[in-house]
């Protein structure tokens, strides 16, 4: 099973149980803090000999960023990230992070929820406190999933499209924090 397909299974069980993301890091073994932090860095997940925490930097309190970087640090932990793994704003993320936004965006937003209308996403984007990006990442997404394999280039493009828009989003929010 690929990473996405992990990710994508593990969303649907927890959208059908609950919704409340700040109860996952615990159903993941892992504790929730929120500390003050520097500006770089927004939030980090840490699974090093029996220590598992998500860890938020303070300034995430009351920003769109919160849920997205709280989604983005559990999918860490599903995929088994092993060591510390931090979550800053990089204009060209490795494979890891780009999984793990994948994961946030399926994490924080349910599959069955998604409109085609633009209106309509940046209405369901509010109505979750998340960026119309992250939103226009899992419609992405699930089209490429849904999609027959041998996936399509140009699903392939789509998918790098969104997830190009939602860093440019990330990058630029962080920066107000």
């Amino acid at each position: 099973m690929s990473s996405l397909e992990l990710l994508r299974a593990y969303a649907i069980r927890w959208h059908h149980r609950r919704r409340d993301l700040d109860a996952l890091s615990a159903e993941l073994g892992a504790e929730l803090i929120v500390r003050p932090g520097g500006r770089k860095v927004l939030g980090f997940v840490v699974a090093v000999a029996g220590i598992r925490q998500v860890v938020l930097n303070e300034r995430l309190v009351g920003s769109p960023l919160r849920t997205p970087v709280l989604a983005h640090e559990c999918a860490h932990l599903i995929l088994g990230v092993q060591g510390v793994s931090l979550c800053s704003s990089v204009q060209y993320p490795g494979r890891d992070e780009r999984n793990a936004w994948a994961g946030a965006a399926m994490l924080a937003i349910p599959d069955d929820t998604i409109p085609r209308r633009q209106s309509a996403r940046v209405d369901l984007a509010a109505s979750l406190g998340v960026p119309v990006e992250l939103v226009d990442l899992r419609a992405a997404l699930t089209e490429y999933l849904d999609s027959s394999e041998p996936r399509s280039f140009g699903g392939y493009r789509a998918l790098s499209e969104a997830l190009r828009c939602w860093y440019a989003r990330f990058e630029r929010e962080s920066r107000l924090l």
